[in-house]
Parts: C-alpha cells; sequence; structure tokens
C-alpha cells in the first residue's frame, strides 16, 4: 500500500468516526444563532402555525455570553516561588510573557477558546512557529559603506523578517477528524492520528508547497444565484494536514522521507490532496486539547448548546402560547 492509499482511507475512516460530533456541533451552532426552526415539542405545535405565535428565544447565546464574561477578566499571571524569585529570571519571564501576550495575541486566543469550550464542549488549539522573511539590508561597515565578500564580491547583507515567533491558533474543530480509536489527553498523545482540512487559494499553494493544483471545492457562499464567470474567483484547492503514526508497510516510504528509517511511535506531518502529496516531514504533535462535560470512556464531549437545547425550545414554545392566550382571551 502507497502512502497516498493508506492516508485516503484514514481520511474516510476519520469522517465517519467524527460525523456525530460534527452534526451535533452544526446543531450547537444553529441553537446559539436562535435560526428559525420547527420547534419539536410535540402536538402543541400545531397551534402555533402563525409567524406570530412563532419565537426561538436566545437562551442558549444569553447563557454563553454570561459565561464567557465570567471567565477571565485578564490574562493569567506567572506566579514564581523558590530560588528564582531571588535573581533576574523573574523580571525575564515576566518581560517574555508581556511580549508574547501582544505578539501571539492571548487574550484573543482565550476568548475564542471558551467560546468554543462553553458551545460545544470540545476543543484543539494548535502551537507552531512561523518565519516570514522580509527584504535583507546591506550590512555596512565602520565606515558606513555596504561591505563584500572577499570570495565571491557579494554584497554582504542581514536577513531581515516580518515575523519570525511561535503562533497560537484555535482550530475551527468542524475542519478537525480524529482516528476512531482516539483517547482524550489534554497533550494528545493517544490520538494516534488526525486531519485538518483547508481551503486554499491556487496561488497560495504553489506559493507554499511549490506545485500548481487544481481547485477542487468553492467558498461557501450560499444560493445567491451567482453566475458561473462569478464563482471562478470563489474556486478553492481543498488540502488536507495529516498528523500522526504510519505503519511500517509502505511502499514508498522512502520516497517521501529519503533514508530517515521508520520508527514505531514517531508522528508525522503530511499535506496533501486527494490525488497528491504536497508535503511530508517527521514532526511532533503540537496540539493541546480540552473539554466541558464528558463521560470518561468517550473522546467527545459536549456544552451547554446540547444541556440547555430542549429548555430554550420549551421557553420558546411557552413564549408563543401565551400570546396565543392574550390574544384568545
Amino acid at each position: 500500500m502507497t502512502l497516498l492509499q493508506l492516508l485516503n482511507q484514514r481520511k474516510e475512516i476519520a469522517k465517519t468516526f467524527t460525523k456525530d460530533f460534527h452534526t451535533e456541533v452544526k446543531k450547537c451552532l444553529d441553537d446559539w444563532e436562535a435560526k428559525d426552526q420547527k420547534i419539536e415539542t410535540g402536538t402543541t405545535n400545531k397551534h402555533l402555525q402563525k409567524k406570530r405565535y412563532s419565537f426561538n428565544i436566545p437562551y442558549i447565546f444569553s447563557t454563553h455570553e454570561s459565561l464567557l464574561a465570567s471567565f477571565f477578566e485578564t490574562l493569567p499571571e506567572i506566579i514564581i516561588t523558590g530560588r528564582s524569585k531571588a535573581t533576574n529570571t523573574e523580571a525575564m519571564l515576566k518581560a517574555m510573557y508581556a511580549y508574547f501576550q501582544d505578539r501571539l495575541d492571548l487574550d484573543e486566543v482565550l476568548n475564542t477558546s471558551a467560546w468554543w469550550f462553553f458551545l460545544v464542549g470540545f476543543l484543539r488549539s494548535t502551537v507552531g512557529y512561523k518565519i516570514i522573511e522580509a527584504e535583507p539590508i546591506p550590512q555596512l561597515d565602520s565606515d558606513g559603506q555596504p561591505m563584500f565578500d572577499e570570495m565571491t564580491g557579494e554584497a554582504v547583507t542581514i536577513p531581515q523578517y516580518e515575523y519570525h515567533d511561535p503562533i497560537v491558533e484555535v482550530d475551527d474543530i468542524q475542519k478537525v477528524t480524529f482516528s476512531p480509536d482516539s483517547e482524550f489527553t489534554i497533550s494528545g498523545d493517544k490520538i494516534p492520528y488526525s486531519f485538518v482540512s483547508k481551503l486554499m487559494d491556487p496561488d497560495e499553494v504553489e506559493h507554499v508547497y511549490g506545485e500548481r493544483i487544481e481547485p477542487n471545492a468553492e467558498v461557501e457562499l450560499g444560493d445567491t444565484g451567482a453566475k458561473k464567470g462569478e464563482r471562478e474567483d470563489l474556486k478553492r484547492c481543498e488540502l488536507y494536514f495529516y498528523c500522526g503514526q504510519l505503519p511500517s508497510n509502505l511502499e514508498d516510504f522512502e520516497l517521501y522521507f529519503g533514508e530517515t528509517p521508520w520508527q514505531y511511535g514517531k508522528d508525522y506531518y503530511i499535506v496533501m490532496t486527494a490525488k497528491k502529496i504536497l508535503h511530508a516531514e517527521e514532526k511532533r504533535k503540537s496540539s493541546k486539547y480540552a473539554r466541558y462535560f464528558n463521560i470518561p470512556t468517550k473522546f467527545f464531549a459536549y456544552g451547554i448548546g446540547k444541556t440547555l437545547r430542549d429548555i430554550q425550545k420549551e421557553i420558546s414554545l411557552r413564549k408563543g402560547q401565551l400570546i396565543r392566550y392574550g390574544d384568545l382571551y
């Protein structure tokens, strides 16, 4: 079996395992937005056919917002005890923490994490490192003149970067699928593999991975009646980002990983489409997980979007019944 065949098989298996959870997440999002939908509470529905008596009270939204408001007013502080407190280490750590708070926008990361945590009860965040190079500047000598390499005669330059720092991202859990034998841990070390799907512009794919890929998806825009020509700008390439272990019996392991020997328990990072592998490397997992209400033996969890769903329906139904009662009597 080739690597691409294996990943396509695992991708479908992960989609099947995660399907029910994604369905639940979609329901939670719809209920949070209090979208108009049929209230499924029995025979009393027939009394509320008129729009005047049909309500969808945003009870989940208001509860969710109150939880967010009481979560954290400020970011957690660093507490340093012991011998380090008497040295410059404390000042250095606090300065670094303040820098990363601003550079990584940790306040927004925390708010987004809490948003998913309370509503759907499950979230994943990924840590990485990002380097964006800028135009280098010439190295000057003591007289302020550009310096040149004595061997090649080329100008000596100093590398410049637009960004050269860690990154922290809260993943859209609707775009992540997991291995069916996953077990929950905060570190994710008991998740054999996972996929993240992402739509990318063909030009961006070529720039990052050096290959031109034909678009195979579109940005979701709804049924707007756009003409075919107008939809050309919406076309994207759907890429899958795999992170996890690989079996030992792959036919083309050396093709993608060179002379690096296969090892049990090693994690690999692979970027692919359904027809082609764009990038492959050895890379340890860098994601963290959290969950809210849960059954210890199950991987996924749930939040207030599920626990308050029936209450929101009941409140909405009773509101319509009270107005109808007032109209009749």
